[in-house]
Order: C-alpha cells, then sequence, then structure tokens
C-alpha cells in the first residue's frame, strides 16, 4: 500500500512540474486579496453553520441526558398511560400472549429491559418501550380429531390440546373404540374452535365381548388416583361431585360412594364395558379402606 502511495504522488509532483507554466497564473491567483478574503469568509460562515449543526444535534437527540428504564412487568395496561407519562416515557404494545398462571392484561415483557444493578439500560426521554402483554380473552383451542380412534389415543389428543374429556360408554362392536365427541351437548367435529380447558364427553364403544371383570376399590381415591386404578380393568368411570365449583375442587374431591361396589371373586363380577358411577366430594374425611365396600351405605361425612 505504502509503494502505491508512493508512486501516486510521484506521478502527482510530475504533472505539477510539467504543467507548472499552465498552472502558474491559477496559483497567482490563490494569493490575491480578492481570493484571500473570500477564503476567509467562507471558513468563517463556513464554522458559525458546524457549530449551529452541532448545537443542534445536542438538542435533537437530547446529548447527555439518560434515563434509566424502568420495570414494566406487572403493571396492567389501564395504568401503563400514567406509569410511562410518569417515567417521561411512551409505550407501545406490540404482542400478547396467554396465561392461565399470570393477570389478564399485565406486562410480560419488554423491550429494551429493565435496569438493574447487575444489567445497566437507559435510553432518551420520550423513547418507545415496546411491551408484551397477557390477554384478557378467552384462548381458543383447535379440537384434534377423535372419532374412529382407539380411547387411550383419543384421550392424549385431547389432553395436548388443553382439553379435558369424560367417558361415557354406548353400544358397539368394537370396545374401546370413539364413535363420536360431543361438547355442551352437541357433537363437535375436527377443526372446530373451543375453549382451552372445556369438557369434552367422549362416546366409546362396549364393545360385544362377554368377559367379565372384577371392580376396585375406589373409595377414598381422587378422579385421577380412581382412573389410574381402572387402567387395568375394562370399565367406564362415570364421576358425580354436586359440591364441585370448580376445576381444582373437581381434582381435589375424594370418592365416597362407587356403583357397583369393589368385587373382586364370584358372580358379582361384571361384564367387561360396564360403566362404573362413583360419586366424591370436596369435604369427605376418608377413613380406613376395606376391601370390600357396600356401594349403597358409604355418604360423605360433612363437618
Amino acid at each position: 500500500m505504502k509503494v502505491y502511495i508512493l508512486i501516486a504522488a510521484g506521478v502527482l509532483l510530475l504533472l505539477l512540474v510539467v504543467l507548472r507554466k499552465r498552472l502558474a497564473p491559477y496559483f497567482r491567483f490563490l494569493i490575491t486579496p480578492m481570493f484571500l478574503i473570500n477564503f476567509f469568509c467562507a471558513i468563517i460562515v463556513a464554522g458559525f453553520a458546524f457549530w449551529g449543526l452541532l448545537a443542534y444535534l445536542d438538542n435533537y437527540t437530547l446529548h447527555g441526558e439518560n434515563i434509566a428504564v424502568p420495570n414494566f412487568y406487572g403493571i396492567h395496561v389501564n395504568d401503563l398511560d400514567s406509569f410511562s407519562k410518569e417515567k417521561n416515557l411512551r409505550y407501545m404494545i406490540n404482542d400478547s400472549v396467554y396465561s392461565d398462571e399470570l393477570p389478564k392484561g399485565t406486562v410480560v415483557k419488554q423491550d429494551p429491559i429493565a435496569h438493574t444493578e447487575e444489567t445497566e439500560s437507559f435510553v432518551k426521554p420520550n423513547r418507545t418501550i415496546y411491551l408484551m402483554v397477557v390477554r384478557s380473552g378467552v384462548e381458543y383451542k383447535t379440537m384434534p380429531k377423535v372419532k374412529d380412534l382407539s380411547k387411550d389415543f383419543a384421550i392424549s389428543s385431547l389432553m395436548i390440546n388443553g382439553l379435558t374429556y369424560a367417558i361415557k360408554p354406548v353400544p358397539g362392536e368394537y370396545r374401546d373404540l370413539v364413535y363420536g365427541a360431543y361438547y355442551k351437548g352437541k357433537e363437535i367435529k375436527e377443526g372446530e374452535k373451543i375453549p382451552k380447558g372445556s369438557e369434552i364427553l367422549l362416546h366409546v364403544g362396549r364393545g360385544t365381548g362377554g368377559d367379565r371383570t372384577g371392580v376396585p376399590n375406589l373409595i377414598c381415591n381422587t378422579i385421577e388416583e380412581a382412573r389410574g386404578s381402572l387402567s387395568g380393568y375394562s370399565l367406564f368411570l362415570d364421576f358425580h361431585c354436586d359440591d364441585c365449583k370448580t376445576a381444582m375442587d373437581s381434582l381435589n374431591a375424594k370418592i365416597y360412594k362407587q356403583v357397583p361396589g369393589a368385587v373382586s371373586l364370584g358372580n358379582s363380577l361384571v361384564r367387561e364395558g360396564s360403566e362404573l358411577t362413583v360419586f366424591a366430594s370436596v369435604v369427605y374425611e376418608c377413613e380406613k379402606q376395606v376391601p370390600v365396600q357396600d356401594s349403597t351405605s358409604m355418604q360423605p361425612n360433612t363437618p
């Protein structure tokens, strides 16, 4: 690179020597009073213009003024106007998400991030902070395909998609085959939108087999424990809880009665594909279980 620069300088110098006679009148003009006066005036004007530009840029960019980015996390959308105005900042909601754990309408993410001792974050006054909030509306899920699938596969599909289920045994040639799905008494088809957490009633075939099976003791079980206990039995669970007000109540309620009662031997065996009805309560206090319960005598112990 240095060699090329020296070569270029040499060529330029050679041109000046060759053309010195032709350029002489121009060089003489550079030292005339008229040129010098105009030259110095131009320098003064350029200096003032440059100074004015710097002053304008300092004012426009708020040079030297910084605001530590406040933490917007958890602030409700109704309070954002007053909060951002107090901090001399602006905001824009550019994204939203669903959440079952966080309050609706609150901020869950911001850009730039909030200033902390570990992470410094400064912006100019009136800077826009971009926010993500929790949606206030109901989250909808797409109904998966369950018809003509096995019961277990259909249940897995529903749970993966954030839906709950109930089983209703129906006459059918094939045992554990889903013959239809219903939501609020109407048949629901694949692809329809329904609120997250909705219960889908699956119509599952009883089958035509004549095999018989025992009935496990489900007293003091929760609904999930009862479903686990029935995993080895070809029985359908029909769950009832009169004092359950919320989904959490249904999960925590204890079974105090089942029909038919628990049996393991003899002529009391039930046909595979039969329905096992259980009754639960959130106030039932469990007592020591015995192998076989009289299904008609158990009642919830209320305080």
